[in-house]
């Protein structure tokens, strides 16, 4: 078993024998995928890895390479670095989670005019100070009115659900990894003002994260999650829905009303904070509202940052995967907030979901009813 700072550091040797008019004598973009693995799986520090990652740039530039440093090249990327650190600093809590919800539309009646309130954010300030995870229970919002009395608007609690502790997607963090590094098409190419237009080589790429990681005892050596990388590499892997479909999906939603359960449930996630605001239906499409810290900010190929994973099953066994589509980070705190469409479309038999939402490390699941069935 190899330690990581040396295995980085002999993946970068090969560059000191690069020369004008040669290829690069490693797969571009392979050695910081390896490092950005190593830093996001708290293999190597983050200061270790951009340190063995930057030594190698006047040494390629002194051969007449151009090294995309807009690109991350031959460094680590800053979303890493940031990942790295919140998990190691900051302990798991959630801002802006919601105290409570309520579905729309409600109508509060002023003198002389209504005001329709459809959808939005209201952020509360409890008034004494507390535990992120004791808040106060919101039973209502009061709303001044230039003349006559306030508005009330009487807020329901959320209905209580069951919740617990499962395994995550894959037994070893590393596994969990490899299973979210989907290669893209085979014709990819990144591009800047320093270096133009540069191919990538994508089975390379994986393959150098996947050798890098079993060479530092991270990856079981008979994982199966080998061959889920194989098969991809073969097929071309494609997300389902592509980004299309998703944005169709969000169009629809913002468009036609669905039936949507409020929930605000925290999840009992310990290396990280979760909360499930709602579910929503429309028709056989489902989306889970999900609230997380620390989100991950940016997902460019191949320096991936891992944030959170959604699955279900339903009460008829099938099973779904949920694709993020409308997402907001906080750059300061790293907490985020996404719609994740669970795909492919529900069986229209479903009555319930088993939605489970996984880290790298650990997972938690909810049970919930499909809103409107």
């Amino acid at each position: 078993m190899e330690d990581p700072e040396a295995c980085l550091r002999a993946l970068t040797a090969p560059l000191a024998q690069a020369k004008p008019g040669h290829p690069l004598p490693v797969a571009r973009f392979s050695l910081e995928a390896v490092a950005n693995a190593f830093v996001l799986l708290d293999l190597l520090p983050a200061d270790r890895a951009e340190a063995i990652l930057a030594a190698q740039r006047p040494v390629l530039e002194a051969a007449g390479f151009r090294v995309g440093r807009t690109l991350g090249e031959l460094a680590v990327q800053p979303a890493t670095r940031a990942f790295q650190q919140a998990r190691a600093t900051t302990a798991p809590g959630l801002r802006q989670v919601p105290l409570t919800t309520a579905a729309g539309p409600v109508r509060c009646r002023l003198r002389g005019h209504d005001i329709t309130i459809t959808q939005g954010d209201m952020l509360a300030v409890a008034a004494s100070s507390g535990s992120p995870d004791d808040l106060p229970d919101i039973r209502w919002l009061e709303f001044p009115a230039t003349s006559g009395p306030p508005v009330r608007l009487i807020l329901r609690s959320p209905p209580a659900v069951p919740v617990g502790i499962t395994r995550p997607p894959w037994p070893t963090p590393a596994e969990c990894y490899l299973a979210d590094f989907p290669p893209p098409a085979p014709d990819w190419a990144l591009g800047s003002f320093e270096t133009g237009v540069v191919p990538l080589d994508p089975p390379a790429i994986v393959s150098a994260v996947a050798d890098a990681l079993l060479a530092v005892g991270a990856l079981p050596p008979d994982s199966p999650v080998l061959a889920v990388l194989a098969d991809k590499l073969r097929a071309g892997w494609r997300p389902s829905p592509d980004a299309g479909q998703l944005g169709e999906m969000d169009r629809w939603a913002s468009e036609e009303a669905g039936a949507v359960a409020s929930l605000s449930v925290r999840l009992p996630l310990e290396r990280a904070a979760a909360a499930i605001e709602n579910v929503t239906a429309r028709q056989d499409l489902v989306s889970v509202q999900l609230y997380g810290h620390p989100w991950g900010i940016g997902d460019g190929w191949p320096l991936i940052t891992p944030s959170f994973l959604v699955s279900a099953t339903d009460d008829t066994g099938a099973e779904y995967e949920g694709s993020l589509s409308r997402c907001s980070v906080s750059i300061a705190t790293l907490e985020g907030s996404g719609t994740f469409w669970l795909w492919p479309p529900a069986d229209p038999r479903a009555r319930q979901l088993r939605v489970t939402v996984s880290t790298l490390w650990e997972a938690a699941w909810v049970l919930l009813d499909i809103p409107g069935r």
